[in-house]
């Protein structure tokens, strides 16, 4: 007899993936959330119980004390109401009632909502001149003359102060021009120092016919002379 071919092991065909093939992993989650959906079900159930429970007896004791004062009010309507009205029209009313008194007060308690004013911004004013004191200026003025008549008597004639610019001008008369210019240096680098102590950040030498004969620097200690020579006058 001939004998059917049996089948050869490396055949293409596979059999279908039984459920105990599956990965262990994907086994445990799944009865994880199998049991956690049960514990949950009825943890959900009680308290939807729990819930339905106490409003229920909320609106049993609250149907209790309306019916409990319901005839007094009742009472106090005029007579032919008193008998003809039924009792689930007059908590209609009442309870409608109710609710216009709650919304009136919300609204009343809110207020109208008022309109943004817009804020326009001032121009901004600049800052006062002050009017020097004129002892403080005298006061000055003597403390820089100590340093000029060490010179010149009467080489100094006056002196203006801006106390807001932190500014000094110090005004000379045409005998800075008769100094030799080792004198003139001296000179406008003491005034610088004893300013810089009367805490003033900037100076200016100026003659009488309104020269700028020197001002203070930039950078550096020493003061920065422009004119030495007194310029010729004007035809």
């Amino acid at each position: 007899m001939v004998q059917p071919p049996s089948p050869s092991p490396n055949s293409s065909h596979s059999e279908p993936t039984s459920p105990a093939s599956r990965p262990p992993l994907i086994q445990r989650l799944v009865g994880l959330l199998r049991d956690l959906i049960a514990a949950l079900v009825p943890v959900v159930i009680r308290g939807g119980q729990w819930v339905w429970t106490l409003t229920m007896r909320l609106l049993q004791g609250l149907y209790r004390g309306w019916m409990a004062i319901l005839p007094k009010l009742r009472a106090r309507l005029p007579e032919p109401w008193q008998t003809q009205l039924p009792n689930w029209l007059f908590t209609g009313l009442a309870v409608g009632l109710l609710v216009l008194l709650v919304g009136l007060t919300t609204i009343l308690r809110s207020g109208p909502t008022a309109s943004p004013t817009p804020v326009t911004a001032e121009p901004a004013q600049p800052a006062p001149e002050l009017t020097p004191d004129p002892e403080r200026i005298m006061a000055l003025q003597d403390q820089l003359a100590q340093i000029s008549n060490s010179y010149l008597e009467g080489l100094l004639l006056s002196v203006e102060a801006d106390f807001r610019r932190s500014q000094l001008s110090v005004i000379l008369s045409d005998r800075w021009y008769t100094l030799t210019p080792e004198q003139q240096d001296q000179l406008a680098n003491g005034l610088l120092r004893r300013s810089k102590t009367l805490e003033f950040a900037k100076l200016e030498l100026i003659d009488q016919d309104g020269h700028l004969l020197a001002r203070n620097p930039v950078v550096g200690n020493n003061m920065i002379v422009f004119e030495r020579v007194q310029p010729p006058a004007a035809a």
